[in-house]
């Protein structure tokens, strides 16, 4: 049996791709010519009308290059050429070509993300998203009907190679590859007699007072973020090696190596501090702590432009720093600590939640800047501490008065949020009578209590999910209630009298977190008059409401088009059932605020990783966002 991977003579990997973002004529070409061949191992049937249009647009291509080699030696070269000329033969050749390889690699990446999905299925939705819009009703239901065919997923891959680990490495590298030079070609050419050009940042395009002739494009801005990133991946490695959990022992030097990395884009406004609970009890949702504040510190960077007022919108860029505890190292593929790169992923805790965000933030204003621009208008870089217990730090920012037009958080949702829950956090001490195990009845179990309250706990959250806003319509299990830790009992043969638990709960937005308390404290103090024990409730870390985001907010709506414009697809619409510090810029200062970052696995669990391609893909998109936003002036 001949597998595809084996018939790869040219791989998309192997496609020289310049400083200038030009891409290899020859070398693509052979590569699509090697990609055509897959449809081979799906349904040659189904796919001939694809399959016969990507061979008819290569040698489009081809022969147009033929004509003269040595001039055309990138795709964009031809593009250029024939923008002089009356016919565009291989530009339409290369604009049809794109929408086929855009299909197969949306098709492709859908079903490797939804492990669950057969192969039919996701070249369906991926043909509806691309191809499906530019053929008429007769083809779209010709192709649908013909894409039934496919055989199932689990046979496919098993046609692609002999060795499933190889498989993964790959077809991963294969499919990121391709997905890169998609995004290349579809914002680098001009079409014909309607333009589909390089995009220019929005202000600059459309507003006289900040347009600057020779502004960079998208594709310079993407061709800058791809020259830096293996720096940016170099600082993500340097930021996992800080063990910043909660009072862990790098919490302080961590924000001490952001406030060099701020000095090193040149940002000479840096205010490191300590956060002081006094600053933040005046806020509407402060939230109480049971522990020290020692070297708990923000870090905020700030970009000013030229002109004291700016011209553009200014925009907040917050990151938090601190990490949840790692778990046991032993459980671990590699330490939590020491960042591994394994099949384009990285490991490590703090990888996905939320350094790999930061970084982004970082390299989007670093590509702007390596280009000789900057932001016209007021950007605030945040590094700040206590988002996964408090919200504290994103307060702390919000009361020195950090705030902007709006504000992005690259948390890993691989999307962009539409909704977070509110989170309350709370501890129930329980006591009740001591006796020797020999006479078990005439004690009262405190430990065996608390799970029977916490049951109490669980029979509200059956009711809450039952009734859930029209954001959360399509999330099967919105709000959770979670007995985080317990401790109970000192001896083995004593009828335990004594037992505390902690409990994390959800909150729709809308909701007041203190209607939720007052459920949940009547809920527990029933219960436990039943049960005869004593039962104490109080509250320590989040008490934090929910929060939807407006689709209307500019922000959104700016961000959703240069997703989709740099990446060739719409982003996902995301109603998180965590919370995040958006709901602080959003609730305490009325900032609209959503969340935007790379694809993460198994955050908060044992062997957490980030996929570096879509830490990519986000600095490319928040680069560009930054540029249409604030719009851009030259350096000084």
């Amino acid at each position: 049996m001949s597998y595809f991977f084996q018939q790869v003579s040219r791989s998309y990997t192997e496609v020289p791709i310049g400083a200038d973002s030009g891409i290899d004529t020859v070398f693509f070409l052979e590569a699509t010519e090697n990609l055509i061949k897959l449809f081979d191992f799906i349904n040659a049937t189904a796919f001939a009308l694809v399959k016969g249009d990507m061979i008819g647009n290569v040698a489009k291509i081809r022969s147009k290059f033929l004509t003269n080699p040595a001039s055309l030696p990138t795709l964009q070269s031809i593009v250029v050429a024939e923008s002089k000329e009356k016919v565009k033969t291989a530009t339409e050749g290369l604009l049809w070509l794109e929408r086929g390889l855009l299909f197969t690699a949306m098709a492709l990446r859908r079903n490797i993300d939804n492990p669950n999905e057969e192969l039919g299925k996701s070249f369906q939705e991926a043909y509806k998203a691309s191809l499906g819009q530019y053929h008429n009703f007769l083809v779209r239901q010709g192709v649908n009907l013909a894409m039934n065919a496919c055989p199932y997923r689990k046979d496919f891959y098993a046609k692609l190679s002999p060795d499933p680990q190889e498989l993964a490495v790959k077809l991963g590298d294969w499919l990121a590859a391709l997905e890169r030079i998609n995004i290349i070609i579809s914002i680098t050419w001009t079409f014909s007699g309607s333009k589909k050009q390089c995009p220019r940042p929005e202000s600059v395009a459309a507003s006289s007072s900040l347009a600057m002739a020779s502004a960079p494009t998208s594709l310079e801005i993407l061709a800058s973020v791809d020259a830096l990133f293996p720096q940016a991946t170099k600082m993500l490695e340097d930021l996992v090696r800080f063990n910043s959990t909660r009072g862990g022992p790098d919490e302080k030097s961590l924000q001490d190596f952001m406030e060099l990395k701020f000095k090193e884009l040149g940002l000479t406004q840096i205010d490191k501090w300590q956060v002081d609970l006094r600053e933040i009890q005046s806020s509407k949702y402060p939230s109480p702590v049971t522990w020290t504040y020692e070297n708990k510190i923000n870090v905020v960077a700030t970009h000013n432009p030229k002109t004291k007022k700016g011209r553009g919108r200014s925009l907040v860029l917050n990151g938090h720093i601190d990490v949840v505890p790692e778990g046991p190292h032993d459980m671990w593929t590699t330490p939590p600590f020491n960042p591994s790169i394994r099949s384009g992923k990285m490991y490590g805790r703090g990888t996905g939640d939320m350094k790999a965000g930061i970084v982004a933030y970082y390299y989007a204003f670093k590509a702007l800047q390596s280009l000789g621009y900057q932001p016209a208008s007021k950007v605030i870089m945040q590094a700040v501490t206590e988002e996964e217990c408090t919200g504290n730090g994103a307060l702390a920012c919000v009361a020195r008065g950090y705030v902007g037009d709006a504000c992005i958080i690259p948390e890993p949702f691989n999307g962009i949020q539409a909704a977070q829950v509110g989170v309350i956090w709370l501890t129930v001490r329980v006591r009740g009578k001591p006796a020797h195990v020999m006479e078990m009845a005439v004690g009262s179990n405190a430990i065996m209590a608390a799970f029977d309250l916490f049951r109490e706990l669980q029979i509200l959250e059956e009711e809450w999910n039952k009734t859930k806003p029209p954001v959360y319509a399509a999330t099967h299990h919105p709000i959770n209630v979670n007995m985080g830790k317990i401790n109970g009992g000192n001896w083995a043969s004593s009828v335990p009298c004594e037992c505390t638990f902690e409990v994390r709960v959800g909150v729709y937005p809308g909701t007041e977190p203190r209607t939720i308390q007052s459920q949940i404290e009547s809920a527990l103090a029933a219960k436990a008059k039943q049960m005869g024990v004593e039962c104490v409730v109080s509250y320590g870390g989040f008490v934090a409401p929910g929060v939807e985001m407006n689709p209307e907010w500019d922000i959104i709506k700016l961000l959703s088009q240069v997703h989709e414009r740099v990446t060739g697809r719409a982003p996902p619409s995301i109603a998180s059932t965590a919370t995040t510090d958006a709901r602080v810029f959003i609730v305490e200062a009325g900032v609209p605020t959503t969340c935007y970052g790379p694809k993460a696995e198994r955050i908060h669990g044992i062997d957490e990783c980030v996929d570096l391609q879509s830490v990519k893909e986000v600095t490319g998109v928040l680069a560009c966002f930054i540029a249409e936003w604030c719009g851009l002036e030259k350096q000084e």
